[in-house]
């Protein structure tokens, strides 16, 4: 999380992990819970978009 606050990026694709049921991955024991995941992912998401439009304003 830390990183992408500081990497400032001008265009990112961002998507909640999920098993692939034939990757090696979807195998490991220890899996991250669904209500983690959507946390992170929207906690990212709004500080990607914050960054956009702040960048954004910035080219103006």
């Amino acid at each position: 999380m830390e990183f992408v606050g500081e990497a400032r990026f001008d265009n990112i694709a961002l998507f909640e992990y999920h098993d692939e049921p034939l990757a090696t991955s979807s195998k490991l024991d220890k899996k991250v819970d669904y209500d983690t995941i959507r946390a992170r992912f929207t906690k990212i998401r709004q500080l990607v978009n914050r960054q956009l439009l702040e960048n954004e304003h910035a080219r103006k």
